[in-house]
């Protein structure tokens, strides 16, 4: 099976984010899988087909991008870090697979709960990271169905945005869906790990290293094992919360000393 990691960033916020740290990150892990990138240059050429896609669905038009090259679509943030190897992505016999934004104790980060519609808090999902079997037809029907239920959105005046979008696709009965961090999975795949006080990400100085992985304890009290870390701000949130920093910069002083020499060593490979 052809996989691939897929980032989608403009060109000029891929050093304040060190997407260059995020592709050392995944190679350390997963050597064999390329890293690609979407920015300008792939938007600019995406244009002409998707008119409104400035509007919104970057994230499905992005993907579209390769699946006639790949069997298996990953996209990362690029205000993720990895911490772990994916191999409950990579493994999954699914059509389509994602993460949590809710954590273990019932709240969006220090914030409440975020969902949508009818969906139970603890299944609503974030997209920053997905994974789509584009080799199955469930799956490229998915990817498909996301992209034109953005488009019907834009197009017809009642948008909100492509996580939202997402999440009213993934729970249909007709996909094998996967919820990675799943309640009793034992692993963090990304906002999970979030649920800070004071900011968000106070919960990430609670991270320790145990036989050479990050663990940390839930607000269940359980040990998790953390696989990504995911900011969930992007370049806005250089000026509010890294103090003029660089996100990878930012991370490195905010973790304790262990895990931030952790981290620099799996980023700069």
């Amino acid at each position: 099976m052809k996989v691939c990691f897929k980032t989608w960033i403009t060109d000029s916020h891929k050093d304040s984010l060190g997407i260059k740290e995020l592709t050392n990150q995944l190679k350390h892990f997963h050597p064999d899988i390329p890293h690609l990138i979407y920015g300008d240059k792939e938007m600019s050429e995406d244009m002409d087909k998707y008119p409104w896609m400035r509007l919104g669905a970057m994230y499905p038009i992005s993907a579209m991008k390769y699946v006639d090259d790949y069997d298996l679509i990953i996209h990362i943030d690029g205000d993720v870090t990895i911490v772990g190897p994916l191999d409950e992505v990579i493994k999954g016999d699914y059509d389509v697979a994602s993460v949590r934004n809710n954590h273990f104790g019932g709240g969006a980060g220090k914030d409440g709960l975020i969902t949508i519609d009818d969906i139970p808090w603890d299944k609503f999902i974030n997209v920053g990271l997905t994974a789509i079997r584009v080799d199955k037809p469930n799956g490229r029907k998915f990817l498909e169905e996301w992209l034109e239920g953005c488009h019907k959105g834009v197009v017809g005046g009642n948008w909100d945005d492509e996580n939202n979008e997402f999440n009213r696709h993934f729970f249909n009965e007709e996909y094998d869906y996967k919820i990675l961090d799943d309640v009793g999975s034992g692993v963090s795949y990304g906002l999970t790990n979030v649920f800070g006080t004071h900011t968000h990400w106070d919960s990430w100085k609670g991270l320790y290293l145990k036989y050479g992985e990050i663990y940390q304890k839930n607000p269940l009290g359980e040990e998790v094992k953390v696989k990504v870390l995911h900011m969930a701000g992007g370049p806005f949130a250089k000026k509010t919360v890294f103090g003029g920093k660089d996100m990878r910069q930012w991370l490195s002083d905010w973790v304790n000393p262990e895990v931030s020499e952790y981290i620099k060593k799996i980023s700069n490979e």
